[in-house]
């Protein structure tokens, strides 16, 4: 079983009901920037959209974008999901979906049920690959390559920029024969 310690980020700040005005939204920002660059390596932060009514475009570039550039650019192993994005009463998932377009960013919710849903500027192959990350929760480049009748070095470049993404963990094990893998983890 695999147990992973989740930190909510600033749950008094994101919980405000209306993350609309860059005004108001960049000085969470930085709070959040901060909270992210003092904690430990592996740490896994989340979002919790349970009370947010709305976000807009620039609500999104300022606490899904520069925070996920900040994780990518300056954080060494943490990373970053949504919970309760509640796409029945409001339009969250698609107003990210349609700021992060053509930035090649993504983030990962983890819906009602705890399935992994992938929003932002992910590719066909890069979603399968995705599933079967978050389906196995614990896997590597040759068995996903297995999976999907693919070359394992093909994978194993695509599960790399994945984890730069920081949409997957990535932990390096020795090989009994000698050398070594990478196996990539779900961050929930």
């Amino acid at each position: 079983m695999i147990i992973i310690n989740a930190v909510s980020l600033c749950p008094e700040l994101i919980s405000n009901k209306y993350l609309i005005s860059r005004i108001k939204v960049a000085p969470i920002k930085e709070e959040i920037i901060k909270i992210i660059s003092h904690a430990d390596t592996n740490t896994v932060f989340y979002y919790d959209f349970k009370d947010v009514q709305a976000i807009n475009s620039s609500g999104v570039d300022e606490l899904v974008s520069k925070v996920i550039k900040h994780l990518c650019e300056y954080e060494k192993d943490k990373y970053l999901y949504f919970i309760n994005l509640n796409n029945q009463d409001h339009e969250h998932a698609y107003n990210i979906e349609t700021t992060l377009h053509g930035t090649k960013l993504a983030i990962v919710e983890k819906d009602a049920n705890g399935k992994a849903n992938f929003i932002g500027d992910i590719s066909d192959t890069h979603s399968k690959i995705l599933d079967q990350v978050y389906l196995l929760k614990m896997t590597t480049a040759r068995d996903i390559a297995d999976l999907l009748n693919k070359q394992p070095n093909l994978i194993s470049t695509h599960l790399n920029s994945l984890y730069k993404q920081r949409l997957v963990k990535r932990v390096e094990e020795p090989l009994i024969e000698g050398g070594r893998q990478f196996v990539y983890k779900s961050i929930f």
